[in-house]
């Protein structure tokens, strides 16, 4: 992976490698020489840093592109969105499994094997076989009015407070139950030794 070096005071205008805005003169940037024998670096503000994915140069630099778009995937959900959260982990999903091939595709290239080559499949075959969170939707039905009747000779007991309580913490599990699922998630693909 490649170093990043900060520079607190440009002394000429630099362009930001993401968005292609200048950098003025005297403001602060990034920059990184990312692979081998790289002659020109790349250039950043200091608003939008180097991911991990654009400082490698192997063949995990694909990964970990995905696990950053899944990332922020999972920061731009709408509530409750369960549809998008497993559309998110299936892509990510199969871009291991595409990361997984890459590795077999390499070390079948070997005809008598490579031990670093077999770790390194290992290693994405485990990432893969570590990636499974639970995104199953909140399936607990919402309080029924009707349930909550008063009693019929008290004119102030309508049940609605009951209701109002029962709903409040049917709410509260729901809230929860989606946090977890997207806290799983993320925890899942940052967990992942790519």
């Amino acid at each position: 992976m490649a170093r990043v070096h900060r520079v607190q005071r440009s002394n000429k205008d630099h362009v930001c490698g993401v968005g292609g805005h200048v950098i003025p003169k005297g403001e602060p940037y990034l920059w990184a020489k990312p692979g081998f024998r790289t002659r020109t670096p790349k250039v950043r503000c200091v608003n939008h840093p180097f991911r991990e994915s654009d400082l490698a140069t192997g063949m995990n630099q694909e990964p970990l592109a995905a696990r950053e778009a899944f990332i922020d995937t999972l920061d731009g959900l709408e509530e409750y969105d369960y549809d998008g959260l497993r559309e998110a982990v299936e892509e990510f999903q199969s871009a291991l499994d595409d990361y997984v091939s890459v590795r077999e595709e390499a070390l079948d290239a070997w005809e008598n094997g490579n031990g670093t080559l077999e770790e390194l499949r290992d290693n994405a075959q485990q990432a893969r076989d570590d990636f499974e969170p639970d995104v199953e939707e909140f399936d607990e039905e919402e309080p029924d009015r009707g349930d909550f009747e008063g009693d019929p000779d008290d004119d102030d007991d309508d049940g609605q407070d009951e209701y109002d309580q029962e709903v409040i913490e049917w709410e509260g599990r729901r809230d929860d139950h989606w946090e977890n699922a997207v806290e799983e998630a993320r925890s899942a693909a940052e967990g992942l030794d790519l």
